[in-house]
């Protein structure tokens, strides 16, 4: 077991062993998508171009955000909020602000509290904010209700 370290993650040797991402909020958003739609895409900083790509390829039309926030309190979180903002920009055509949500990031209360109580928090915020460009789009599939989900690179 492991926090949800990005730098953690990586530095981890993981062997013959299949990670499994806990992520409360990230489930129930994925689980809600899911049940009313055929296909699910996972999008982040990191992936942002990448997703950006893929639907660009794709025969889809229409896409709606759904930045995941905190599912079980309806709350938004400012990075889920700022980088839907971001993906919708790579969507019509613009590119992205991308240093200014660092900023907000960054500023936020809740962000600000974590990096003082968490001092490897901050290294991981570098990793989370810096796009990819290599990286490839995720893509959820529901495997059945009660069954299990898996992640596909699209």
């Amino acid at each position: 077991r492991i926090d949800n370290s990005p730098v953690a993650a990586s530095e981890v040797d993981l062997g013959s062993r299949t990670p499994v991402l806990i992520t409360t909020n990230g489930t129930q958003a994925l689980l809600a998508a899911a049940a009313c739609a055929p296909e699910v895409l996972l999008a982040s900083f990191v992936d942002l171009y990448a997703v950006a790509r893929h639907l660009a390829e794709s025969a889809t039309t229409r896409v709606l955000l759904m930045p995941a926030g905190q599912v079980a309190r309806g709350e938004a979180c400012v990075e889920d909020d700022l980088c839907a903002d971001a993906l919708a920009a790579l969507l019509a055509g613009r590119e992205p602000d991308l240093q200014a949500a660092s900023r907000i990031i960054r500023a936020d209360p809740l962000v600000r509290q974590r990096i003082e109580v968490e001092p490897c928090f901050g290294i991981d915020l570098e990793v989370a904010l810096a796009p990819q460009p290599s990286q490839r789009a995720l893509q959820f599939e529901a495997l059945g209700r009660g069954v299990g989900h898996i992640l596909r690179v699209a």
